[in-house]
Formats: structure tokens, C-alpha cells, sequence
């Protein structure tokens, strides 16, 4: 499955399938193996991701650069900013699902890794981010 797994925009569609109580579409469009896919719908739900999240992401996926993506669909920011490989979507950055991982650590961890602030310094912010000073920065929720 690892050479297999491709990302796309689908799994954007399961938080607004999740608040119109659509469970199944909503397990049907999310990333990975069937466990993963409950893991993912379970974290929206409840707000919690998985305190196995790495195990799961392991077994749903062997190929580390996708670890990462598939550790912020589980809510687990920490896990994935530590990840092996960023093999990441910037657009998954701004998905509303997971608008509670701009405000943390771990988000500036991953998108410094990526190199994503020093595009900004040289070609401007997006609307929801602000330089703080000369080398930080912060991001609305």
C-alpha cells in the first residue's frame, strides 16, 4: 500500500460529512486502511487523537513520508512535526479541521522544516499569518 497511498482533497469533505452526521461518506473519503479511516473520524468526533497515533499511522501506511500528513488527520501535530519525512500539503494547513494546529508549536515546528516562513518573508504573508518580528511569526486559528 505504500507506494499506493495518494493524498488529495477528498479527506477535506469528512469534518463537513462528520457535521451533517454523514459518518459513512465520511469513512468512505478519509485517507488509509479501514482502521485508520475509523481513527480519523473517531479524533474529529471526540477532538482526541488516538494515544497509539504513530502505531496506526504505521500500519495503515509503512512508507514514512506519509506519516506526517496522515498524524495531523489524527490530530496528533506533536508526533507529526517530529515526523521522518514532511511529505505534506500546505493546503492540509489550512483545511478548518485542523484550524486548532496553527496556534500550536508543532505547526511552526512543520512549516519551518518546510521552509514555508522564508517564502513568506520574501513574498508576503497569507491573510490569516503575521510576521512578530524579524524571524517569527503567528497564524490565526
Amino acid at each position: 500500500m505504500a507506494s499506493g497511498f495518494v493524498t488529495n482533497r477528498a479527506e477535506s469533505f469528512v469534518g463537513p460529512l462528520l457535521e451533517r452526521g454523514n459518518r459513512l461518506a465520511a469513512l468512505m473519503l478519509a485517507p488509509g486502511t479501514v482502521e485508520m479511516k475509523q481513527a480519523i473520524v473517531d479524533a474529529r468526533i471526540s477532538g482526541v487523537s488516538p494515544p497509539d497515533a504513530l502505531a496506526i499511522v504505521e500500519r495503515a501506511v509503512p512508507d514514512p513520508r506519509y506519516h506526517a500528513h496522515l498524524l495531523i488527520q489524527l490530530g496528533a501535530y506533536d508526533l507529526a512535526a517530529d515526523a521522518e519525512s514532511l511529505h505534506v500539503s500546505s493546503g492540509l494547513f489550512w483545511d478548518p479541521a485542523h484550524s486548532g494546529m496553527r496556534g500550536t508549536p508543532a505547526f511552526k515546528r512543520i512549516v519551518e522544516q518546510i521552509g514555508i516562513p522564508a517564502y513568506w518573508r520574501e513574498h508576503g504573508y497569507p491573510p490569516q499569518c503575521r510576521p512578530v518580528g524579524r524571524t517569527d511569526f503567528e497564524c490565526d486559528r
